[in-house]
């Protein structure tokens, strides 16, 4: 199993519903980060701006480890 899939990615098709070109989106990891930043900003600390961004990939790395370990739920 892959544990940075593309999220988002789409398919972009002509009028006629043929395949123009593949868009793989954004990485899973990417997408993660984004998010733990947003949350992070939310409740701002005193710290410089690069460790904000280091600490959203620490955080999206954590999660993609969890990912990886969880169950799938029946």
């Amino acid at each position: 199993m892959n544990n940075n899939p593309t999220a988002f990615p789409y398919m972009e098709i002509s009028e006629d519903g043929v395949t123009l070109e593949n868009h793989s989106g954004m990485s899973l990891r990417d997408w993660f980060a984004g998010q733990a930043l947003a949350g992070l900003a939310a409740s701002p600390m005193d710290m410089p701006a690069e460790a904000y961004g280091m600490t959203a990939y620490f955080i999206a790395d954590a999660m993609l480890a969890a990912r990886k370990e969880s169950k799938p739920c029946s």
